[in-house]
């Protein structure tokens, strides 16, 4: 069914969601958290009240029905952005539901594909309030002239010129995509060698928000005082695929006491494969 404006009009499908302590430390897990036996990371793996990375929010109700109910190209999908607004701090077990809907969609035209702008708003069972709010930007390459606007979106703030206050680097390992799909995203570019093939890499590519989130640790690690749940908001741009057994680069400036930038790397390459990253903080 081809991209119609009456189509992204409404709300999309949402779900209900519980998630208890085991899915949590398997989040922490599938983001490289002990990967390298660093006791700071136990944090978030040990004990009846964990901390939890705010990149969390993510896969809590993963959910791409949506993409099938507007009859997108699923072949031609490109995850371009991700901005995460924490209302309060993730706990580490809850049940709740989700909403979802369009709340902007760019038409580039018939050649160059569609902009949408996808809200999922997080709400926990007992709290009248939103736990947390997530803008996916979504890149339908196969899915332009559909009739909309050209112009409008939204945008991130450039970073600054100037040389990084801190630099962390993390390595992903072999096995990491193995991982992070058993929080929900089991798309096979991500493992399986034949399909990745087809899509036109040499060999699987990481899941974009398992970078988001190994980058988001570093940057709480030296930037945050280890204090996830200071995190009120996280935005980046995806800009480049990465492989297992890259080193993730983070490169951190400390703008202010409630402003954080980062910008991430693969240090074998020099590839940015995470732009305009910005945290803002309680």
């Amino acid at each position: 069914m081809p991209l119609t404006a009456k189509a992204l009009t409404g709300d999309l499908p949402g779900r209900r969601f519980s998630y208890d302590l085991s899915a949590t430390r398997l989040y922490a897990l599938g983001v490289a958290l002990a990967a390298d036996g660093s006791e700071r990371d136990l944090a978030y793996l040990l004990g009846d009240q964990p901390e939890v990375l705010p990149s969390q929010a993510t896969v809590i109700a993963w959910d791409d029905r949506w993409i099938d109910e507007l009859g997108l190209d699923v072949t031609r999908i490109v995850h371009g952005e991700q901005r995460i607004t924490l209302h309060r701090p993730i706990p580490p077990r809850a049940s709740g539901r989700s909403e979802v809907r369009i709340i902007e969609a760019l038409d580039k035209g018939p050649d160059k594909g569609a902009i949408l702008y996808v809200e999922t708003t997080l709400f926990e069972d007992g709290h009248d309030l939103p736990l947390a709010t997530l803008i996916s930007t979504v890149f339908a390459r196969g899915d332009g002239g559909f009739g909309g606007p050209s112009k409008g979106g939204l945008s991130l703030p450039a970073l600054p010129e100037t040389e990084p206050d801190c630099v962390a680097r993390v390595m992903v390992p072999l096995n990491q995509a193995h991982i992070y799909r058993l929080s929900g995203d089991e798309n096979p570019l991500h493992v399986d060698p034949e399909f990745a093939a087809r899509a036109g890499f040499d060999r699987p590519i990481l899941h974009g928000l398992c970078t988001y989130g190994m980058a988001l640790r570093q940057v709480i690690g030296e930037a945050c005082g280890d204090e996830p749940g200071r995190v009120a908001s996280i935005a980046a741009r995806f800009t480049a695929p990465v492989f297992m057994g890259d080193t993730l680069e983070t490169s951190i400036w400390k703008l202010a006491e409630d402003q954080i930038a980062f910008r991430t790397a693969i240090a074998e390459r020099g590839d940015v494969v995470l732009d305009y990253g910005r945290l803002e903080l309680r």
